[in-house]
């Protein structure tokens, strides 16, 4: 899903204003949270006090690990933490709001599971879903097992995805959620170890294709496209897709077209169902998610998105 933020995990380097706009993100999410009736009000009233305790053991120095339901989550940044609160109320509005999964044991593929915070999320409102996570990364993915390897039903690979099975340039960013094989244009990866190379792999040949996925989360920053063309027979059974896009430039815009060519083409019967909160300045946002549902069940009904 999304990260909360596009910028630095140290807040101690950011402008004032933007110190001040993720400030104020982080109070609309608190809200959003004591606002999530699916989740007990105990629970949701716990989490926002051990998110201000991580916070205060975060700007320590120290790396805290707070609980998710039963779950455990292990904070190495700012941004991880952000990260997490954004995919529980996203994924609560976006998915377990309107019902769309419709049942209590769903098969979730979650490509680009950074450090597992999407994962947390699916199991904090569907505590027997069974959860297939790939990170690309071979340190991101030592925080994603650490976070969900010994969690029941939920499987992490340390694979890289793509159209093809070939090595490629890995370029790592100091937020984690931003490294890429296809990196933002005007960011500096000069500092996060620069770059690495990778093996991709097709998902075709990973996984058998005569598994039914009930969502399906592909979110590789702008690299979604060739994950989508390397996975062409596993996702033809899949019922839900959510997918980001990049936005903000002529380049992003062609490549968003060529993403939709691919859905279309792997799946004619794809209808968009939903679009997630824009990612960045107001003006300029950078990213947003789109759910499709692949199926051909009836539209879901309208809801309330307050």
């Amino acid at each position: 899903m999304r990260r909360a933020d596009r910028m630095e995990g140290s807040s101690s380097h950011l402008p004032f204003r933007s110190v001040v706009l993720l400030v104020r993100q982080s109070l609309g999410f608190d809200l959003a949270i004591l606002g999530i009736s699916a989740l007990p009000l105990r629970w949701r009233v716990t989490f926002l006090f051990q998110k201000f305790a991580v916070l205060c053991q975060l700007a320590s120095g120290r790396f805290p690990v707070m609980s998710v339901g039963a779950l455990r989550f292990h904070v190495d940044s700012f941004s991880s933490l952000g990260t997490l609160q954004s995919n529980i109320v996203d994924f609560y509005r976006e998915v377990v709001r309107p019902d769309l999964l419709n049942q209590s044991q769903p098969t979730v593929l979650d490509i680009g599971a950074n450090v597992g915070q999407f994962c947390l999320a699916v199991k904090l409102f569907y505590p027997f879903a069974t959860v297939v996570s790939f990170e690309a990364d071979p340190r991101t993915f030592e925080m994603l097992y650490r976070n969900t390897g010994h969690i029941a039903g939920v499987t992490p690979h340390n694979v890289a995805l793509g159209s093809k099975d070939e090595e490629r340039t890995f370029f790592r960013h100091s937020v984690s959620g931003m490294s890429s094989f296809r990196p933002y244009p005007g960011h500096s990866y000069s500092g996060a170890d620069g770059e690495i190379t990778l093996a991709t792999r097709r998902l075709d040949g990973i996984l058998e294709d005569e598994l039914v996925w009930d969502l399906v989360k592909i979110d590789v920053e702008g690299y979604e496209l060739e994950v989508l063309n390397g996975a062409t027979a596993v996702l033809r059974s899949a019922l839900l897709l959510l997918v980001e896009i990049r936005l903000a430039s002529s380049l992003e815009s062609r490549s968003n077209l060529d993403l939709f060519n691919a859905i279309s083409r792997i799946f004619p019967q794809a209808r968009l169902v939903r679009c997630g909160r824009p990612l960045g300045p107001a003006r300029r946002p950078v990213s947003q998610d789109l759910l499709f549902d692949l199926s051909q069940r009836d539209p879901p009904l309208p809801h309330d998105d307050r």
